[in-house]
């Protein structure tokens, strides 16, 4: 699961990604929501990195509005995709290396 931080730094990057794609079509807003089928204040909040909620199939009918070719768009997932959570450090010299220790873990001296 993605963490709050992580899904405004994803929302920032999609919205850069729909904000390039749009001016190197130079389309306006309203034309390029007109043309994909989105809302232009739900344009507006993706391009901002604000949008909560948006579908990433509203985010490829953008992009393609734009003229970005199909096989571009999988780098746009990963940019969405939540990435795999990291595994914390095991504390050590602690009373919760302790545990751990005790649990099978790496014994406490």
């Amino acid at each position: 699961m993605m963490s709050d931080i992580q899904k405004v730094r994803a929302g920032a990057a999609l919205g850069e990604c729909v904000r390039g794609a749009r001016r190197a079509a130079g389309l306006r807003q309203e034309d390029l929501a007109r043309k994909a089928g989105v809302g232009t204040s739900t344009l507006r909040l993706i391009e901002s990195g604000s949008a909560t909620g948006t579908s990433l199939f509203a985010i490829f009918r953008l992009l393609q509005a734009c003229g970005v070719p199909l096989a571009a768009l999988e780098d746009v997932y990963r940019l969405a995709a939540p990435q795999p959570a990291r595994a914390k450090p095991r504390p050590r010299g602690t009373a919760a290396g302790a545990v751990a220790g005790a649990a099978g873990g790496r014994r406490q001296r």
